[in-house]
């Protein structure tokens, strides 16, 4: 699977309708919620346990962590695309599948210092220097192609796709009260 916009769109319109039912959502905790859940993603791979023989949760773990990612920032995705015209969020998927073919042989996360600076990178890209959200679309473009870039490096874009697809399933359970009882979902 190639990412183009197509896809991107069609990804954005399962998250819509996910995210038609949080009446709730803002971009702050969703910007917050990414954020975790890259950290989550990262203590899956577990580059940074030098102190384990073999480190890495298993695949299912992993792709299950990156598809949280993919969620919030096709949120975030969302979110913005509210507060622009047609044609600016046009150019914001445009910027998306062109710095996810600009970047993605360069790309690694293969050790802390670099998952650090890389950590780095986002958090400037996407708030100013008082702290507020800078959601330009430089900045949307960037966050969202992020997941593709780490599915296209280390797994593959078909997988984390269909993971994220299946989490969406599971979300919507969650809402509907079907799934997760006990976790305070609905």
């Amino acid at each position: 699977m190639k990412v183009t916009k197509e896809l991107i769109t069609d990804l954005l319109a399962i998250q819509e309708m996910f995210d038609a039912r949080i009446d709730t959502r803002n971009l702050s905790d969703t910007l917050l919620a990414y954020f975790v859940e890259v950290f989550e993603w990262i203590n899956t791979v577990e580059t940074f346990k030098n102190w384990k023989a073999k480190p890495g949760k298993p695949l299912e773990t992993r792709l299950d962590e990156l598809a949280d990612v993919m969620a919030f920032a096709l949120s975030i995705l969302s979110q913005a695309k509210e507060s622009v015209d047609e044609e600016e969020f046009d150019l914001t998927l445009d910027e998306i599948v062109n710095g996810f073919n600009h970047v993605k042989q360069e790309f690694t996360l293969d050790k802390s210092s670099t998952i650090m600076a890389y950590v780095n990178i986002i958090v400037s890209s996407l708030y100013d220097e008082e702290g507020i959200p800078n959601i330009d679309t430089f900045a949307v473009a960037f966050l969202v192609a992020q997941p593709f870039l780490i599915a296209d490096k280390y797994y593959d874009i078909d997988s984390v796709v269909a993971a994220y697809k299946t989490k969406m399933d599971v979300n919507h359970a969650r809402q509907d009260g079907t799934a997760d009882e006990d976790k305070g979902y609905v």
